[in-house]
């Protein structure tokens, strides 16, 4: 199977830096794929390329890479499936039921649709077992989730997912005076690392407090020193992105 590993038991000359090798049928040898010298022993432990396809086991001669020896491997796709919920919430925690090789680093990950093959989001090792769960990308549209090879990232099996966008309310003064505490009632989902700021107007998210959403609906937020308009932001911890916003005028103190 495709990114198995196998035992290879060989008879040779031994001689220094002599090595067996598995590798698809025809590949000139680049050193890429994995490969044990004859010194470690007369059976040997390899990893099979995560590619399918006729493949060759090699007994190849250290001082010149010439192929000694050479046997035919079939190597098959293994049976991968993936099961998850037609659509989610974006940024929301997500369950998948999978069926696939559990290799080594083997994971789950989602990214968005059109996200090339090799690109990792937020991820799961498949030895956390099934189902499993993967923080969904914070930004809504058509994702994917997908079953990734440990060694090379190879996709073998994708599922499609709808994250919607998330529902996040703020309700607030309309003015407050500079570094006092204002209540803010709040609806969201309250991911982990999700958290309230108060920042002046076009600054970035990362200009003001952080306040987390322990301890409910309303949050106690203390205004920016400087007088002006800001805005109250709802910031989610899944990369940071601001998920709601209101507009709140910051008075000189008397």
């Amino acid at each position: 199977v495709l990114g198995s590993t196998i035992s290879v038991s060989w008879s040779g000359p031994n001689n220094p830096h002599d090595y067996i090798t598995v590798v698809p049928a025809g590949a000139v040898d680049d050193g890429e794929e994995d490969h044990q010298e004859t010194r470690q022993g007369s059976t040997l432990e390899l990893n099979v390329p995560e590619r399918s396809g006729d493949g060759e086991i090699r007994y190849v001669a250290g001082k010149d890479h010439r192929i000694l020896g050479h046997r035919s491997l079939d190597i098959t796709l293994p049976v991968t499936t993936l099961s998850v919920a037609a659509q989610a919430p974006a940024g929301s925690t997500i369950a998948v039921k999978w069926i696939g090789p559990d290799h080594p680093g083997d994971r789950i990950t989602i990214v968005p649709k059109d996200a090339k093959d090799g690109v990792v989001g937020n991820s799961t090792p498949t030895a956390k077992g099934s189902p499993l769960t993967v923080q969904a990308p914070i930004v809504p549209g058509e994702a994917e989730v997908r079953y990734l090879t440990g060694r090379t990232g190879r996709v073998l099996a994708r599922s499609e997912i709808t994250l919607v966008p998330v529902a996040v309310k703020l309700d607030a003064p309309a003015q407050a005076p500079a570094n006092s505490v204002v209540n803010v009632d709040w609806e969201g989902p309250a991911d982990r690392g999700d958290y309230l700021t108060i920042v002046p107007a076009n600054a970035p998210e990362s200009a003001g407090g952080k306040y987390d959403l322990q301890n409910g609906s309303p949050a106690e937020i203390t205004t920016p020193r400087e007088a002006g308009p800001a805005q109250i932001l709802y910031v989610s911890g899944n990369g940071g992105r601001a998920l709601a916003a209101r507009p709140i005028t910051v008075t000189p103190v008397n």
